[in-house]
């Protein structure tokens, strides 16, 4: 994993505009985010599930529990894995489905759930501290 680049908060946006900067430059670098961030800009209806504040680009998502919606931070790929490292080792090595719940509280990317898949069942701290299989 590529551990240079910070996990991105909603927190560090708001005070950093270097991470501004940053983000905006990787979601117009990266190869989905690009078509979207673009097209976006163009035409600000054609993707409604998206929008961009501050120059970054999120997907909205819509919390029907209190009926709100709620902005997820559109992670590039080129993010994600330093994300996924950050968010699963700070949370002290959660399940799959806990990373993946975790996760896509405050990101979105579409292919986090494959890659917390494949980062988790590759941690060498989870495969130590999963119980062997004892039944032959």
């Amino acid at each position: 994993m590529c551990q240079k680049l910070a996990v991105l908060g909603k927190d560090i946006l708001k005070n950093q505009p270097i991470a501004l900067d940053l983000l905006s430059k990787a979601h117009k670098e990266d190869a989905y985010l690009s078509v979207i961030y673009q097209s976006l800009k163009d035409n600000p209806h054609k993707f409604s599930k998206f929008a961009i504040k501050d120059s970054v680009l999120y997907k909205i998502f819509y919390v029907k529990h209190f009926q709100t919606e709620n902005l997820l931070i559109c992670l590039p790929d080129i993010m994600t894995p330093a994300a996924v490292h950050t968010l699963h080792v700070n949370l002290g090595h959660p399940s799959i489905s806990a990373t993946i719940k975790s996760f896509q509280a405050n990101y979105y990317n579409r292919r986090a759930a494959q890659l917390i898949r494949l980062y988790i069942q590759s941690c060498h701290t989870c495969t130590f501290a999963t119980k062997p299989d004892t039944k032959n």
